[in-house]
C-alpha cells in the first residue's frame, strides 16, 4: 500500500518522477529481498533453498500485479 500510494502522489507530479520513484521502490524492494534470502542461508542452511524459492516466487506474483496496477494508474490519467 506504501508502494501504491507513493506512485500515485509521484505520478501526479510527472512521469520523470513517476519513473524515478518506481525505480527507486523496486531496488529498494530486491534490497530487502536479498538481506531475507542471506538471512535464511545463514539461519537455517537445510531450508534455505525451498525458502528462498518462496520467496523469489511471491516477488514474481506481487511484481506482476503490481505493474498491472500501476498501467492501469498510468494510463488513467
Amino acid at each position: 500500500l506504501v508502494f501504491h500510494n507513493g506512485l500515485l502522489k509521484s505520478n501526479a507530479k510527472g512521469g520523470k518522477e513517476m519513473v524515478r520513484y518506481f525505480m527507486g521502490a523496486t531496488g529498494l524492494k530486491i534490497l530487502a529481498i536479498l538481506v531475507v534470502v542471506i538471512g535464511f542461508f545463514v539461519a537455517d542452511k537445510q531450508n534455505a533453498t525451498a525458502s528462498t524459492i518462496a520467496i523469489i516466487f511471491n516477488y514474481l506474483v506481487f511484481s506482476v500485479y503490481e505493474v498491472v496496477e500501476a498501467q492501469k494508474v498510468i494510463y488513467k490519467k
